[in-house]
C-alpha cells in the first residue's frame, strides 16, 4: 500500500518519511483536540446513546468538510469511490466495536486494547509492505502502551468477558485497516477528499441504528455538539489524514494512542477529576514513548 512511498535515508530505515516531522507534529495537534473534546463527549453522553452521538458529530463534521471540499473542487473521488466506501465502513464498524468494548470491559481495558492497532500496522508494513520497522519503533510503542495502561488503570478488569475482549481487539484491527487504507488513498487523493467521504459514509452506516436522536437538548448542549463536530471531529480528522500521509501510519498511530493522556489531563483541569500518582507516572511514561519516536525521526533526517 502506501508503504512504498517510504524512503531509505542515510540510516537505512525506510520507516521514516521525508515529511515525518511535520506529520508527527500534526498528530500531536490531533491528539490535543481529540483528548480535549473527549471530556465534551462524556458530558453529551448524558443526553445521547453512544451510536447517536457518534453519528451526529460525524454528520456535522461531514457537512463542514463537504462545504470546504465543494469550494476547493475536492469532491472528485478519481475512481476510488469503492475504497472510500470501505474506509468509511471501517470507521463505522470500529466505532461500534469500541462502544461494545467500553460497555463490557470499561474504559481502561478497552482503550489499552487499541494498542493492537499500532502493532498490526507495524507488522503489516514489515511483512506485507517490505518496510523494515526499526527496533526503536517497537520499543517506543511498548513504552507508550505501558504508560497508557497506567493512565487508564488497565488492570481494573471486573471480569473476563470474551465478547468485550473480541470487540476491543476487533476495533483495534479495524482501526489499523483504516490507517493503512488512508495511507493508500493519500497517494491519489487530497486529504480533504478522503476525510469528507470517510465521515459521510461512516455516518450513513451508523444511521439505521442511530435514528434521528434526541432534539430536546438544552441550548448550551447544542453549541457543544456543534463544537464537537467542527473542532473535535472535522479539523482533527483532516489533520489526521495529512499526518498519516506525511509520517506514515506507524509513527502517527503511536502518537494517537496518547489521547487518553490528554483526556485525563483535560478532565483533571475541567472537571476536577484528580489524577493518582500512578496515572501521573503513566503520563510521563507515555510522553517518553512519543519522545523516542521523535528522537529517531530526528536522527534519521540527519
Amino acid at each position: 500500500m502506501g508503504a512504498g512511498r517510504l524512503e531509505e535515508g542515510k540510516t537505512g530505515l525506510s520507516f521514516v518519511r521525508p515529511q515525518a516531522r511535520k506529520g508527527t507534529l500534526l498528530a500531536v495537534v490531533v491528539v490535543l483536540l481529540f483528548g480535549y473534546f473527549a471530556v465534551v463527549v462524556i458530558d453529551l453522553l448524558d443526553y445521547h446513546r453512544p451510536i447517536e452521538l457518534a453519528q451526529r458529530h460525524q454528520l456535522i463534521a461531514g457537512a463542514v468538510l463537504l462545504v470546504a471540499a465543494f469550494r476547493k473542487g475536492r469532491l472528485n473521488p478519481r475512481g476510488s469511490l469503492g475504497v472510500l466506501v470501505v474506509t468509511g465502513g471501517l470507521m463505522a464498524v470500529m466505532a461500534i466495536l469500541l462502544f461494545i468494548a467500553l460497555e463490557r470491559l470499561g474504559v481502561g481495558p478497552a482503550i489499552t486494547l487499541q494498542f493492537v492497532a499500532v502493532l498490526a500496522v507495524m507488522v503489516w508494513v514489515q511483512l506485507m509492505g517490505g518496510v523494515r520497522v526499526p527496533p526503536i519503533a517497537w520499543m517506543a510503542g511498548l513504552v507508550t502502551m505501558l504508560g497508557i495502561s497506567l493512565v487508564v488503570e488497565a488492570w481494573s478488569w471486573e471480569r473476563a468477558d470474551l465478547i468485550g475482549i473480541a470487540s476491543g481487539v476487533g476495533s483495534a484491527l479495524f482501526l489499523a485497516a483504516y490507517f493503512l487504507l488512508v495511507d493508500h488513498l493519500a497517494e491519489r487523493l487530497p486529504p480533504l477528499t478522503i476525510a469528507t467521504y470517510a465521515l459521510w459514509i461512516a455516518a450513513l452506516f451508523l444511521s439505521p441504528g442511530a435514528g434521528l436522536g434526541p432534539w430536546d437538548l438544552p441550548i448550551p448542549k447544542w453549541w457543544w455538539l456543534l463544537a464537537l463536530g467542527v473542532a473535535g471531529t472535522a479539523i482533527p480528522m483532516l489533520l489526521e489524514v495529512i499526518a498519516i500521509r506525511q509520517a506514515g501510519p506507524g509513527p502517527v498511530g503511536i502518537i494517537l494512542l496518547t489521547q487518553p493522556v490528554v483526556g485525563g489531563v483535560a478532565a483533571w483541569i475541567m472537571l476536577g477529576q484528580a489524577l493518582s500518582p500512578v496515572q501521573i507516572l503513566g503520563i510521563a511514561v507515555s510522553l517518553g514513548g512519543v519522545l523516542l519516536v521523535q528522537i529517531k525521526l530526528a536522527e534519521a533526517r540527519t
